[in-house]
Parts: structure tokens; sequence; C-alpha cells
């Protein structure tokens, strides 16, 4: 039996899945210690608790991504269509909070990096799992 190789956009949204908890993590610290006063050691932890959270889920989807796994692709696709509308509603909360209150608040602020991260990555990986070669490399031959 011949072994399928794995298409570019496979490789391209794996990588991206990987490593975007991680991203986003580092942004998310490095913001929160520009909008705060001398609470560097928050912003570690904030970044600490949020890689502990995402990143393992994150590399559990790009194994499943590399692995060919139905449940990997259909969970991204899933994962990366919620994070294009939190990141617009986000954006738009932001917008909103900015023009009627002169005074944003911190947790506000701290959105943007995770909206900006998944604006750019999100399409990305939607646009490369619907191709046709990559959705034949999820289609399993029947035995």
């Amino acid at each position: 039996m011949a072994s399928i190789d794995k298409p570019r956009g496979v490789k391209v949204s794996s990588t991206l899945i990987g490593i975007l908890p991680l991203f986003t993590s580092l942004l998310i610290a490095v913001f929160h210690s520009l909008t705060t006063r001398g609470g560097y050691w928050q912003s570690f932890l904030i970044l600490i608790v949020f890689m502990a959270i995402t990143q393992p889920v994150g590399l559990v989807l790009a194994y499943g991504l590399r692995k060919g796994r139905k449940w990997a692709f259909y969970i991204t696709i899933l994962v990366a269509v919620f994070g294009i509308f939190g990141a617009i509603l986000s954006f738009l909360d932001a917008a909103l909070v900015s023009r009627f209150n002169f005074t944003a608040h911190r947790h506000q602020l701290l959105t943007i990096p995770m909206s900006t991260s998944c604006i750019f990555t999100c399409p990305t990986i939607i646009y490369y799992l619907t191709r046709q070669d990559v959705r034949a490399f999820f289609i399993k031959p029947s035995e």
C-alpha cells in the first residue's frame, strides 16, 4: 500500500495551529506588560496560564492534522471559524469602548493581540484546509 504524501496545506495548517497559541500568548504577555505599571510578574503569570491551557490543544490538533485524522480537520475548521467571529467581535468591542469611553479598560485592550493574530492566521488555515488536495488527504480509501 502506497503512502500518501502530505500536501503543503496540511503542513502549513498544522504548523500554524501548533504555533498560534504560543504566538498569541507572547503577544498577550507583551501587551499586558506595556499597559500596566510594574506588573511584569503578572504578565509572566498570564503567559504561563494561557500557554498551559491553549498550547496542548494546539499541539493535539497539529498532530491530528499531520496524521490525517478527520476529527482534527473538522475541529480545526470549527475553531478557525469561531476565531474569526471572535476576532471581529473583539475589534468591534474595542472600537466601541474607545469611541464612547475615554478610558479604555485593560482587559479590553488585551483582546487586541488575540484578535490580530487570529485575523491573519485563521483565514489562512481555512484556505489551506479547504483545498482539493488537502481534503483528499483526509478522506481515507476504503479497505
